[in-house]
């Protein structure tokens, strides 16, 4: 293609600016309903219906066809049904959701096809530097249930109990040829299937260096095993060369902190020590970024154990 944007000896074409201009407009009507019952002042019973969407965009040029040039708005369809009480003269505090969430035509970040070599696949485009483009996938689905629980056993002691389990999948097969290896059923990425975590302290009164009260705090949190994409491709070709950015498995980590403190009126003052077993939680398995050229990966993770000493002071109200 002599006369083509990305030729840099093209000097004879005056019309050929490089540049496509792509008009597009997207509406919708966006709704959320709701349905309220209180057979007390102590208990209520809920149900919602609500829609998000995330607006559509554009594609470099060069994916195409294999890539579309632009991608649609996705969509997502929530349906809840909870609770939420009060019980034993207000000293704890139910709550408990069941969710249904339908996700439409959602859009989903893949490597650009053009960067195959062009020994490997000639179809054009073909053998162009890495990046990355978006596609309108298909349909998939987000069903769960969540508790919590705050409970004040004494006057003293405070605890809440968090517990999400969720089930995340595609709901239809991906047919883009870019996207290998996915099929109704398989799970999305970053949607662990159980999550929960707690959070406990205990006051007592104590006069010292001015304080009104003594606090002990302890929170501990649980984070269930995730992926890291939803493609499922292989890390390595039949000749055993490595290729392409494999799906990743993210392990469950727990995370812990403890602190013990002093509340004045107008001060708090307290020693800490966060992620208590200094865990490497993994937040996010990247292996897009560099594996396919330079042979490693970048793995991010929670923040190490730190501890320390933290005061802080209150003025007015």
């Amino acid at each position: 293609m002599p006369d083509a944007p990305c030729n840099p000896n093209d000097q004879d074409n005056p019309a050929d600016i490089g540049v496509n201009f792509i008009n597009a407009t997207d509406d919708d009507l966006a709704v959320k309903l709701s349905v309220q019952y209180s057979p007390n002042d102590d208990l209520m019973f809920y149900g919602l219906y609500s829609e998000g969407f995330r607006p559509g965009g554009v594609n470099r040029n060069r994916g195409a066809p294999k890539l579309p040039q632009t991608y649609g708005a996705d969509f997502l369809e929530n349906y809840e049904l909870g609770m939420k009480g009060s019980f034993a003269g207000g000293r704890m505090n139910l709550s408990a959701i069941a969710f249904f969430q339908d996700w439409v035509d959602y859009q989903l970040e893949v490597v650009d096809p053009s960067n195959v070599p062009c020994a490997d696949d000639p179809t054009p485009p073909c053998g162009q530097p890495w990046q990355k483009g978006v596609l309108n996938a298909g349909s998939a689905s987000s069903d769960g249930f969540e508790l919590q629980i705050e409970a004040l056993p004494t006057d003293n002691f405070q605890l809440r109990i968090d517990a999400t389990w969720m089930k995340s999948e595609i709901t239809e097969e991906i047919t883009q040829v870019v996207v290998d290896g996915v099929g109704k059923g398989s799970k999305l990425p970053f949607a662990p299937e159980f999550k929960a975590s707690l959070f406990a302290q205990y006051n007592w009164p104590m006069n010292l260096a001015g304080s009104n009260e003594g606090f002990f705090q302890f929170q501990f949190s649980h984070t269930g095993k995730s992926l890291n994409q939803v493609q499922t491709i292989a890390p390595f070709d039949d000749d055993g060369n490595r290729v392409g950015t494999p799906q990743m498995t993210q392990e469950a980590y727990n995370w812990a902190s403890v602190r013990l403190g002093l509340v004045g009126s107008t001060w708090e003052a307290n020693v800490f020590i966060n992620n208590l077993t200094d865990e490497r939680g993994q937040l996010y398995h990247d292996v897009s970024d560099f594996e396919p050229f330079f042979g490693r990966q970048r793995l991010s993770v929670i923040r190490p154990r730190e501890y320390g000493l933290r005061f802080t002071k209150y003025w007015g109200n």
